[in-house]
């Protein structure tokens, strides 16, 4: 009987040593060779966080002979003597690392182990410097070329893929330098629209300040480029428009469920559509102004937005102001969110143009648009929409409809 139950301890001794060889190096000093004395804990490992500033740390501990002292911290704690104990130590929490030193004495052994408890605010994980964000468009068109309703409407399929590259040059307590881009590609299936697929890059500068008196605050500038005719994947054979452009904004919260900001925006554009003569010149400084105000009500997540921009161009029948207004909302409930979006734009001419018929064009430009987003993992989500855009003018042949389906992904690497 003596042999078996000493077989017993001896495989519960291999057993517990397997399962808890991750103890710190200094204390694995103490333990070379085969030790008699075990100690472990079934309610904190040897490094724990928490947000309870108080609680007990329970320890057992299991020697082949019996156990004649145990300390924590440099403090005896009574016991009764035999080689198996159950130990309940209650504890109250500094800020910050907290050490709780374990020493047990047999009479020919001694053993110790160290508990470390943060307490306080999780640190998060370091955020890698670099971020890149994926998204993949698969759309169709059922008028691709804008023509006027009822007339030689075409549909077409396209495929669209954007890449956002992020890279933080410095990330502070309150503010941030970085470098960010936008990379977009469309690719239509037929080749006869090869003149309306875009080609958009985009590269930037920004930096943020978090904590000012104004709330948080950022400043940009950058380059956009525009092409279409995507033969060549890597960059629009035709080249459309370059800007050169310098931005402000503002946001500022109002309690936990409101949010507002404001951005100023100036733009220097240098068009490169021809021109026979200078009056339809189309470079030109760019003036803008939006607003948004963010709310969260009863589960409800939606922006209102407002704006204005004034195209100031080289050629006079060109110079035009757009005003802008529209409003998103969705309700995310579980893996699900649905949305509803509509978006309107006045665009108008401030001069009559008589190679147009001699009218000051007005056009209104209205989208309505529905979205079912489905989140598949915490960094990639999948999502449905459909749209409707519809143009109106005082100009019968600026007057269209269009609509367009599109399933998307996007991943955050």
């Amino acid at each position: 009987m003596k042999l078996q139950k000493f077989m017993v301890s001896a495989l519960f001794l291999v057993i517990s040593m397997c399962a808890f060889e991750s103890a710190s190096a200094a204390d694995e000093s103490l333990a070379r060779g085969n030790p008699g004395i075990l100690i472990f804990s079934f309610s904190h490992g040897p490094e724990t966080e928490t947000q309870m500033a108080q609680g007990e740390l329970k320890i057992v501990i299991s020697a082949f002979e019996n156990i004649t002292a145990i300390h924590i911290n440099g403090k005896e704690i009574d016991f009764n003597k035999d080689t198996k104990v159950d130990i309940g130590h209650p504890f109250k929490l500094l800020t910050g690392r907290n050490e709780f030193l374990v020493v047990v004495k047999t009479e020919n052994e001694t053993q110790q182990k160290r508990f470390v408890i943060h307490y306080g605010k999780k640190q998060k994980p370091q955020k890698s410097a670099l971020q890149l964000i994926g998204l993949v468009n698969n759309s169709y068109l059922d008028n691709v070329t804008s023509v006027v309703d009822g007339g030689n409407e075409k549909s077409g399929s396209k495929i669209s893929l954007t890449l956002v590259p992020i890279y933080n040059l410095y990330s502070g307590q309150f503010s941030e330098l970085k470098i960010k881009g936008i990379v977009l590609r469309e690719k239509f299936s037929a080749k006869a629209f090869s003149s309306n697929e875009v080609s958009y890059t985009k590269m930037a500068l920004e930096w943020k300040n978090k904590n000012t008196f104004l709330g948080e605050i950022k400043a940009e500038a950058g380059i956009n480029d525009v092409r279409t005719d995507n033969n060549n994947p890597l960059l629009g054979e035709d080249e459309s428009i370059s800007e050169y452009y310098a931005s402000g904004m503002m946001a500022r919260k109002l309690g936990q469920k409101f949010k507002w900001d404001m951005k100023l925006e100036y733009k220097v554009k240098d068009s490169k559509a021809e021109f026979t003569n200078l009056n339809n010149d189309a470079d030109a400084a760019v003036s803008a102004m939006n607003a948004r105000f963010h709310f969260k009500l009863s589960g409800f997540k939606g922006t209102g937005k407002l704006g204005y921009k004034t195209n100031d161009a080289k050629g006079k029948y060109k110079d035009s102001s757009t005003s802008k207004l529209g409003f998103n909302a969705s309700y995310p409930f579980e893996q699900y969110t649905p949305a509803l979006g509509y978006d309107t734009k006045l665009t108008a001419m401030k001069i009559a143009d008589p190679f147009n018929g001699n009218i000051k064009q007005e056009d209104m430009t209205s989208v309505i648009t529905l979205k079912l987003g489905y989140q598949i993992f915490k960094t990639s989500h999948i999502a449905f929409k459909l749209k409707y855009k519809q143009q109106t003018s005082n100009v019968a042949t600026s007057e269209y409809s269009a609509k367009e389906t599109i399933l998307s992904y996007t991943h955050v690497f």
